[in-house]
């Protein structure tokens, strides 16, 4: 019954983020290109005002209200065929998948930390790192204003951890050194790193969005899984390119790609092995 209601609860979270996964890229974009060199990556993405500023939910088609019923999360999508109910255009599946992948973070919180503060705090970092990869797949930017949230309040958590005024149960770090090794040391080593990349190379390693987005991680879960999520991150990333450039007979390990995503699934594979990686410290 406790899956059944998380998986009901997650989903209206699910069917929030994916309103934002559209109305923040096309708020911010102008801004964006302003500050990034969008262009030169293949993004080819307008400001949509009506959409954006609606305090109602609209088809980004023919920008007709949708009825509560056609907002059901996962159902409607999928009873609609993937269509707008009025204009019968192709609705984008990244809202049935943003769903989806909400409930299966919320669920896997719940298996891992049970009904706690830690459970809460997790599904809430999941949720914002699904909003932050659907952005990243997009517009190839991971928003500060999801990332150093992330990093603040871990910085904040590593203090408390250092002060011994408690912890959260793993996959959470449970010392300071942990923290602060996975918050500082390896993501001033990408640092140092993307430098030397960009001065011998001439274009950019890691970006400073994804650097932000691991520290975070790394404040708050450990080294360990920061570098597994690195780790796991960096090999899907190449297989996926390799796939890539099978399928479309052309090489692509040399393009820009958007690589947060693939952190945030090194992350979960972490989190879902996290007591064999544990296992291997004893």
């Amino acid at each position: 019954m406790d899956y059944i209601i998380i998986a009901i609860f997650s989903s209206l979270v699910g069917s929030y983020l994916g309103s934002l996964s559209y109305r923040i890229p096309r708020k911010y974009i102008e801004q964006w290109y302003d500050e990034e060199d969008l262009g030169e990556l293949g993004v080819n993405l307008q400001a949509d005002p009506t959409v954006v500023e609606s305090k109602w939910s609209l088809c980004p088609q023919c920008k007709q209200r949708l009825k509560w019923f056609h907002l059901i999360p996962v159902l409607s999508w999928t009873l609609l065929g993937g269509r707008c109910a009025y204009c019968k255009s192709r609705i984008s599946p990244r809202y049935i998948i943003i769903e989806l992948l909400t409930i299966l973070s919320a669920l896997l919180s719940y298996y891992i930390l049970g009904f706690s503060v830690g459970f809460f705090l997790l599904f809430i970092i999941l949720s914002g790192m699904i909003l932050a990869s659907s952005i990243d797949i997009e517009c190839f930017i991971l928003p500060d204003f999801i990332t150093l949230p992330l990093l603040g309040f871990g910085s904040v958590y590593t203090l408390i951890l250092f002060l011994k005024a408690g912890y959260l149960e793993a996959p959470f770090s449970q010392t300071w050194i942990n923290s602060f090794f996975g918050g500082v040391l390896l993501p001033l080593f990408l640092i140092i790193f993307s430098w030397l990349f960009t001065k011998i190379r001439g274009k950019e390693g890691f970006g400073m969005g994804d650097i932000k987005l691991l520290s975070g991680l790394g404040f708050w879960f450990g080294f360990q899984a920061v570098l597994i999520a690195l780790t796991v991150g960096s090999v899907a990333a190449i297989l996926n390119a390799l796939i890539l450039s099978a399928a479309r007979g052309r090489q692509i390990l040399s393009s820009y790609f958007p690589f947060g995503p693939f952190i945030v699934l090194g992350f979960v594979i972490y989190l879902i092995f996290f007591p064999a990686f544990l296992s291997l410290n004893h």
